[in-house]
Protein backbone atom coordinates (compact mmCIF):
# COMPACT_ATOMS: atom_id res chain seq x y z
CA UNK A 1 0.00 0.00 0.00
CA UNK A 2 3.02 2.68 0.99
CA UNK A 3 4.71 1.66 -2.63
CA UNK A 4 1.29 2.24 -4.07
CA UNK A 5 0.94 5.25 -2.71
CA UNK A 6 4.23 7.06 -3.99
CA UNK A 7 3.93 5.56 -7.30
CA UNK A 8 0.44 7.45 -6.95
CA UNK A 9 1.82 10.55 -5.53
CA UNK A 10 4.97 10.50 -7.89
CA UNK A 11 2.42 9.78 -11.00
CA UNK A 12 0.28 13.26 -9.94
CA UNK A 13 3.69 15.16 -9.84
CA UNK A 14 4.96 13.91 -13.28
CA UNK A 15 1.50 14.67 -14.63
CA UNK A 16 1.84 18.12 -13.33
CA UNK A 17 4.89 18.82 -14.32
CA UNK A 18 4.04 17.63 -17.67
CA UNK A 19 0.83 19.31 -18.45
CA UNK A 20 2.86 22.79 -17.41
CA UNK A 21 5.78 22.13 -19.52
CA UNK A 22 2.95 21.28 -22.52
CA UNK A 23 0.82 24.28 -21.59
CA UNK A 24 3.40 26.62 -22.31
CA UNK A 25 5.00 25.16 -24.74
CA UNK A 26 2.01 24.80 -26.80
CA UNK A 27 0.80 28.53 -26.38
CA UNK A 28 4.36 30.11 -27.88
CA UNK A 29 3.89 28.62 -31.34
CA UNK A 30 0.01 28.70 -31.41
CA UNK A 31 0.47 32.79 -30.45
CA UNK A 32 2.71 33.24 -32.84
CA UNK A 33 0.77 31.40 -35.81
CA UNK A 34 -2.34 33.86 -34.60
CA UNK A 35 -0.46 37.06 -34.37
CA UNK A 36 1.51 36.64 -37.32
CA UNK A 37 -1.82 35.26 -39.66
CA UNK A 38 -3.50 38.36 -38.20
CA UNK A 39 -0.97 40.28 -39.40
CA UNK A 40 -0.52 39.09 -42.79
CA UNK A 41 -4.73 39.79 -43.02
CA UNK A 42 -4.12 43.50 -42.93
CA UNK A 43 -0.59 43.73 -44.32
CA UNK A 44 0.11 45.16 -47.95
CA UNK A 45 3.48 45.39 -48.29
CA UNK A 46 5.34 42.30 -49.70
CA UNK A 47 8.14 42.33 -47.64
CA UNK A 48 6.46 42.48 -44.73
CA UNK A 49 3.73 39.44 -45.42
CA UNK A 50 7.16 36.93 -46.38
CA UNK A 51 8.27 37.24 -43.11
CA UNK A 52 5.34 37.51 -41.15
CA UNK A 53 4.70 34.08 -43.60
CA UNK A 54 8.13 32.88 -42.47
CA UNK A 55 7.33 32.96 -38.65
CA UNK A 56 4.27 31.05 -39.31
CA UNK A 57 5.90 28.37 -40.98
CA UNK A 58 8.56 28.46 -37.65
CA UNK A 59 5.38 28.58 -35.61
CA UNK A 60 3.84 25.49 -37.37
CA UNK A 61 7.04 23.00 -37.54
CA UNK A 62 7.65 24.32 -33.82
CA UNK A 63 3.99 23.10 -33.26
CA UNK A 64 4.33 20.08 -35.36
CA UNK A 65 7.41 18.70 -33.98
CA UNK A 66 5.68 19.28 -30.50
CA UNK A 67 2.62 17.38 -30.91
CA UNK A 68 4.79 14.17 -32.67
CA UNK A 69 6.80 14.09 -29.25
CA UNK A 70 3.73 14.16 -27.15
CA UNK A 71 2.07 11.36 -29.25
CA UNK A 72 5.18 9.38 -29.36
CA UNK A 73 5.84 9.38 -25.75
CA UNK A 74 2.06 8.22 -25.06
CA UNK A 75 2.74 5.01 -26.76
CA UNK A 76 5.70 4.61 -26.51
CA UNK A 77 5.22 1.48 -24.54
CA UNK A 78 3.02 0.05 -27.59
CA UNK A 79 5.57 1.02 -30.10
CA UNK A 80 8.62 -0.05 -28.39
CA UNK A 81 6.97 -3.42 -27.72
CA UNK A 82 6.07 -3.95 -31.67
CA UNK A 83 9.59 -2.31 -33.73
CA UNK A 84 9.31 -4.06 -36.62
CA UNK A 85 12.84 -4.77 -38.13
CA UNK A 86 13.75 -4.79 -41.92
CA UNK A 87 16.75 -4.64 -44.08
CA UNK A 88 17.58 -0.79 -44.26
CA UNK A 89 20.24 0.94 -46.33
CA UNK A 90 21.87 2.84 -43.58
CA UNK A 91 23.41 5.59 -46.13
CA UNK A 92 20.27 6.18 -48.01
CA UNK A 93 18.99 6.78 -44.48
CA UNK A 94 21.88 9.10 -43.59
CA UNK A 95 21.54 10.89 -47.02
CA UNK A 96 17.85 11.36 -46.90
CA UNK A 97 18.16 13.09 -43.24
CA UNK A 98 21.01 15.41 -44.53
CA UNK A 99 18.39 16.45 -46.94
CA UNK A 100 16.12 17.18 -44.52
CA UNK A 101 17.87 19.55 -42.79
CA UNK A 102 20.49 21.28 -44.73
CA UNK A 103 18.42 24.43 -45.47
CA UNK A 104 17.56 24.43 -41.81
CA UNK A 105 21.57 24.47 -40.89
CA UNK A 106 22.45 27.04 -43.96
CA UNK A 107 19.92 29.12 -42.57
CA UNK A 108 22.09 29.77 -39.20
CA UNK A 109 24.96 29.86 -41.58
CA UNK A 110 26.49 26.69 -39.83
CA UNK A 111 29.03 24.03 -41.79
CA UNK A 112 26.94 20.84 -42.05
CA UNK A 113 29.35 17.59 -42.35
CA UNK A 114 28.51 14.12 -43.38
CA UNK A 115 31.28 11.89 -45.16
CA UNK A 116 29.63 9.31 -46.88
CA UNK A 117 30.74 5.97 -46.40
CA UNK A 118 32.27 4.41 -50.05
CA UNK A 119 30.57 1.38 -50.04
CA UNK A 120 26.71 0.33 -49.83
CA UNK A 121 25.97 -0.60 -45.95
CA UNK A 122 22.94 -2.83 -45.36
CA UNK A 123 21.98 -3.40 -41.62
CA UNK A 124 18.63 -4.99 -40.04
CA UNK A 125 17.42 -3.13 -37.54
CA UNK A 126 13.76 -0.80 -36.84
CA UNK A 127 14.06 2.35 -39.17
CA UNK A 128 11.25 4.56 -37.24
CA UNK A 129 14.15 4.52 -34.12
CA UNK A 130 16.89 5.21 -35.89
CA UNK A 131 15.39 8.09 -37.83
CA UNK A 132 13.82 9.29 -34.26
CA UNK A 133 17.82 9.11 -32.50
CA UNK A 134 19.36 10.73 -35.32
CA UNK A 135 16.78 13.62 -35.95
CA UNK A 136 17.01 14.54 -32.05
CA UNK A 137 20.46 14.63 -31.55
CA UNK A 138 20.47 16.63 -35.13
CA UNK A 139 17.79 19.33 -33.89
CA UNK A 140 19.19 19.63 -30.32
CA UNK A 141 22.59 20.55 -31.93
CA UNK A 142 21.38 22.89 -34.70
CA UNK A 143 19.30 24.32 -31.85
CA UNK A 144 22.50 24.93 -29.58
CA UNK A 145 25.26 25.97 -32.10
CA UNK A 146 25.38 29.69 -32.96
CA UNK A 147 28.33 29.16 -35.34
CA UNK A 148 30.75 26.52 -36.64
CA UNK A 149 29.31 23.20 -37.75
CA UNK A 150 27.17 20.35 -37.04
CA UNK A 151 28.76 16.77 -38.26
CA UNK A 152 26.59 13.52 -37.63
CA UNK A 153 27.68 10.30 -38.93
CA UNK A 154 27.59 6.61 -38.15
CA UNK A 155 29.95 3.57 -37.55
CA UNK A 156 28.76 -0.01 -38.51
CA UNK A 157 30.58 -2.84 -36.70
CA UNK A 158 29.73 -6.80 -36.68
CA UNK A 159 27.54 -6.85 -34.43
CA UNK A 160 26.44 -2.87 -33.72
CA UNK A 161 25.48 0.20 -35.45
CA UNK A 162 27.08 3.58 -33.55
CA UNK A 163 25.48 6.92 -34.64
CA UNK A 164 26.32 10.24 -33.67
CA UNK A 165 26.36 13.99 -33.80
CA UNK A 166 29.24 16.05 -32.67
CA UNK A 167 28.54 20.35 -32.86
CA UNK A 168 30.83 23.14 -31.74
CA UNK A 169 27.52 24.72 -29.74
CA UNK A 170 27.76 26.34 -26.21
CA UNK A 171 28.32 22.79 -24.61
CA UNK A 172 27.07 21.53 -21.38
CA UNK A 173 28.44 21.95 -17.63
CA UNK A 174 29.44 18.57 -16.65
CA UNK A 175 27.29 19.01 -13.39
CA UNK A 176 24.27 18.85 -15.85
CA UNK A 177 25.36 15.60 -18.09
CA UNK A 178 23.91 13.74 -15.85
CA UNK A 179 20.52 15.00 -16.29
CA UNK A 180 20.22 15.58 -20.15
CA UNK A 181 18.28 11.91 -20.60
CA UNK A 182 15.90 13.04 -17.79
CA UNK A 183 12.55 13.47 -18.63
CA UNK A 184 11.52 17.36 -18.95
CA UNK A 185 15.16 18.83 -18.30
CA UNK A 186 16.25 22.16 -19.86
CA UNK A 187 18.84 23.93 -19.51
CA UNK A 188 17.07 26.62 -19.04
CA UNK A 189 13.80 28.33 -18.77
CA UNK A 190 14.32 30.11 -21.12
CA UNK A 191 15.10 27.25 -24.43
CA UNK A 192 12.32 25.97 -26.40
CA UNK A 193 11.09 22.78 -26.15
CA UNK A 194 9.30 20.27 -23.70
CA UNK A 195 13.06 18.32 -22.49
CA UNK A 196 11.41 15.15 -23.61
CA UNK A 197 13.60 14.01 -26.59
CA UNK A 198 16.47 12.74 -25.30
CA UNK A 199 14.38 10.98 -22.80
CA UNK A 200 12.69 9.46 -25.68
CA UNK A 201 15.73 8.71 -27.36
CA UNK A 202 16.81 6.92 -24.35
CA UNK A 203 13.92 5.07 -24.01
CA UNK A 204 14.37 3.72 -27.47
CA UNK A 205 17.69 2.88 -26.99
CA UNK A 206 17.12 0.96 -24.16
CA UNK A 207 14.14 -0.85 -25.40
CA UNK A 208 16.62 -2.20 -28.21
CA UNK A 209 19.42 -3.27 -25.68
CA UNK A 210 21.56 -0.79 -27.03
CA UNK A 211 23.63 2.11 -25.36
CA UNK A 212 23.60 5.76 -25.21
CA UNK A 213 25.62 8.42 -23.91
CA UNK A 214 26.86 12.09 -24.54
CA UNK A 215 30.52 14.21 -24.26
CA UNK A 216 30.49 17.83 -23.53
CA UNK A 217 32.08 21.17 -22.50
CA UNK A 218 30.55 24.47 -22.55
CA UNK A 219 32.16 26.77 -25.32
CA UNK A 220 33.71 23.77 -26.70
CA UNK A 221 30.37 21.62 -28.24
CA UNK A 222 29.01 18.37 -27.81
CA UNK A 223 29.28 14.72 -28.66
CA UNK A 224 26.34 12.61 -28.60
CA UNK A 225 26.07 8.79 -29.86
CA UNK A 226 23.93 5.89 -29.18
CA UNK A 227 24.89 1.97 -30.10
CA UNK A 228 21.93 -0.48 -31.23
CA UNK A 229 22.58 -3.93 -31.45
CA UNK A 230 22.25 -5.39 -34.84
CA UNK A 231 20.06 -8.57 -35.35
CA UNK A 232 20.92 -10.57 -38.33
CA UNK A 233 18.30 -10.67 -41.42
Amino acid sequence: LVMAKQKAVESDKLKSAFLHTISHEIRTPINSIVGYSQLVSYSKDKDDIDAFCEQIIYGSEQLLHLVTDIVYLANFETVSKNLVHEDLNIESLFTTIKCQYENQVKDKHLNFIYNPHPETNHVYSNKDAIMQLIKCFLENAIKFTKEGYVSMGYDLKKDYLKIWVKDSGIGIEKKNLKNVFKRFFKLDEFTSGTGIGLYICQKIVKSMKGKIGIDSEPDKGTYIWAELPLEKS
